[in-house]
C-alpha cells in the first residue's frame, strides 16, 4: 500500500510539472492540478464517499478528470458541505479512458470560505478525483461507490476552473447630454455618456429612452452599444422624455442603470403676429398703404415666449423688440419684416411682413382723388368733393412751398364739406365709414404740410 501510494504520488509529481500547476489558461480562468487525495465518508449519502474543498475564490465553471478506463453514465453535482444543497448538476457524462475536460451549465458563485463538495453519481471503480483542500484554488470529491482502495485505479488526477479575474461590474456611467431639464429641437439628439472603466474590456453599454419615466414602453432600445454616444436613426416626436444608461463588461458583469435624466423636444416654430404700425403721426399704416410720414412704429408678438429678429428691406435680420421704430425713411416703398425665435432656436420659417409707401404729398392728394372716384358716390357728390382736390393738387405740384396755405386752406374746406354731406348720407352716398375714410385721408395731408 506504501509502495502504490509513493508510486502514485510520484506519478502525479510528474503530472503536474508536465502540464503547468496553476497556470491560467485564459483571462479570467485560473486552473489548479491536484495531486494528492483526502477521502470523506459524506455523510448524506450513505456508501458514497468524496473529498470536500473550501474556494478561497468564487465562480467555478468547469474541471478536468482522468480516469483509468472509460465510465458511462455518469453525472455530477456540485454541494454545498455545510448544507447540503445542490449548487450544480451536470448529467449525461461519458467519461473515457485518460483526461476529460467537464464545462458547468453556468457558474457557480461561491461564498468564498465555505466548505463544499463533488460528488460523482452512478458508474463503477475505476476514477477518483484527486485534490488538495489546503490550496486555495482546490476543489473536488473521490466520490465511488463502497469500493476498496485497490479499486480506484492509477494515473487519476483532476483540475478545478475558476473565473475569479473579474466579478465587479463597470463603473455607472456618468449621463452628459441631453443635459437633465433641457429643451432641444433637435429629433435626432445625440445620447452621450462617460465611458466607464472596467479591467474586463470592452465594455458595452445597455440605453432606454421612454416617455414614461418608467420606462415600460421604451421607443430607444438598445442593447450591446461599444460607444459612449449614440444618435437616432429615426427623428423622435415632440414630447417629455427619459432616458438611462447601463454598462456591462466581458465578463457578463452589469453596472446599475444611472439616475435617469429628462429632456424636452421642441421642434415646433413659433409664430410671428405684426399687431399694430403707426406712422410719425400716430396714423395707422395698412399693409399695402401709404404714408407722407418718414417713421414708422412697428408692435410685434408670437405664439410662446420668444425673441425677435428684424428685417427693413432686405438688409439682414438682426435682434430686436417690440417696439421697433424706424426713422428718416425715404419716399417709396418700404418692407417691414419679423421673425420669432424661440427658447431652443426654432425660427419661424414664415416670418411676418407688412410693405408701404412713403409719399409726397402731392401723391397723397392724387390718392385721394383716386378714392373718390373709386368709390360708389353720386356723380354730383364727386364733382363737388372733385372740385376742393383739384385746386389742392396744382397748388402742391408747383414745388412753391408758399401755396401751401393755400392747400391747408382748400383741404380743410374739404374736410367741412365731407361732414357736412356725411349728415345726409341718403342723397349724397357719404356714409359714416366713407366720411371717416376720407377725412383721416386729408388730415394726414395736412399734418404733412404743416397746417394749423
Amino acid at each position: 500500500m506504501l509502495l502504490k501510494k509513493f508510486f502514485v504520488a510520484s506519478l502525479f509529481l510528474a503530472l503536474s510539472l508536465s502540464m503547468g500547476v496553476g497556470q491560467a489558461l485564459a483571462h479570467g480562468v485560473v486552473d489548479q492540478s491536484q495531486t494528492t487525495a483526502s477521502v470523506y465518508d459524506f455523510p448524506t449519502d450513505d456508501g458514497w464517499e468524496g473529498q470536500t474543498f473550501t474556494p478561497t475564490v468564487s465562480n467555478m465553471i468547469g474541471f478536468d478528470i482522468e480516469v483509468s478506463f472509460g465510465v458511462s453514465p455518469v453525472f455530477f453535482q456540485i454541494r454545498n458541505f455545510g448544507t447540503d444543497e445542490i449548487l450544480s448538476t451536470v448529467s449525461g457524462v461519458t467519461l473515457t479512458s485518460g483526461i476529460n475536460h467537464i464545462d458547468l451549465p453556468s457558474k457557480i458563485f461561491f461564498t468564498p470560505g465555505t466548505k463544499h463538495s463533488i460528488l460523482r453519481i452512478a458508474g463503477g471503480p475505476g476514477f477518483s478525483f484527486m485534490g488538495n483542500p489546503g490550496n486555495p484554488y482546490a476543489g473536488g470529491a473521490a466520490i465511488f461507490e463502497d469500493v476498496e482502495e485497490s479499486d480506484f485505479g492509477i494515473d487519476l488526477y483532476f483540475k478545478t476552473y475558476y473565473d475569479d479575474s473579474d466579478t465587479t461590474p463597470p463603473d455607472v456611467p456618468t449621463l452628459l447630454l441631453p443635459a437633465d431639464g433641457s429643451v432641444t429641437n433637435d429629433s435626432t439628439p445625440t445620447f452621450d455618456w462617460t465611458d466607464s472603466s472596467d479591467p474586463s474590456a470592452p465594455v458595452s453599454y445597455d440605453l432606454l429612452v421612454d416617455n414614461d419615466s418608467d420606462f415600460s414602453s421604451p421607443v430607444i432600445s438598445e442593447v450591446g452599444l461599444t460607444d459612449s454616444t449614440f444618435i437616432p436613426g429615426l427623428a423622435l416626436s415632440d414630447a417629455l422624455y427619459y432616458w438611462k444608461v447601463l454598462a456591462k463588461d466581458a465578463e457578463g458583469n452589469t453596472s446599475a442603470y444611472t439616475t435617469p435624466f429628462s429632456f424636452t423636444l421642441d421642434s415646433t416654430s413659433p409664430e410671428t403676429i405684426i399687431d399694430s404700425v403707426k406712422d410719425g403721426n400716430g396714423a395707422d399704416i395698412p399693409d399695402g398703404g401709404s404714408t407722407l410720414s418718414d417713421s414708422a412704429t412697428f408692435e410685434f408678438s408670437s405664439t410662446e415666449i420668444a425673441t425677435f429678429e428684424c428685417d427693413l428691406d432686405g438688409a439682414g435680420f438682426s435682434s430686436c423688440t417690440s417696439p421697433k421704430t424706424y426713422n428718416g425713411l425715404g419716399l417709396g416703398v418700404h418692407t417691414f419684416t419679423v421673425r420669432a425665435v424661440d427658447a431652443v432656436g426654432n425660427v419661424d420659417p414664415t416670418p411676418a411682413e407688412l410693405s408701404w409707401e412713403i409719399i409726397t404729398p402731392k401723391q397723397a392728394i392724387k390718392d385721394l382723388q383716386q378714392k373718390v372716384k373709386d368709390l360708389d358716390l353720386p356723380f354730383v357728390t364727386k364733382i363737388v368733393l372733385n372740385a376742393y382736390l383739384e385746386p389742392t393738387k396744382s397748388l402742391l405740384c408747383d414745388n412753391n412751398q408758399h401755396n401751401d396755405i393755400g392747400a391747408c386752406i382748400l383741404l380743410k374746406s374739404f374736410v367741412k364739406q365731407v361732414q357736412q354731406f356725411s349728415k345726409q348720407p341718403v342723397k349724397t352716398g357719404v356714409t359714416a365709414d366713407i366720411a371717416a375714410s376720407l377725412i383721416e385721408g386729408a388730415q394726414v395731408i395736412r399734418v404733412a404740410l404743416g397746417c394749423r
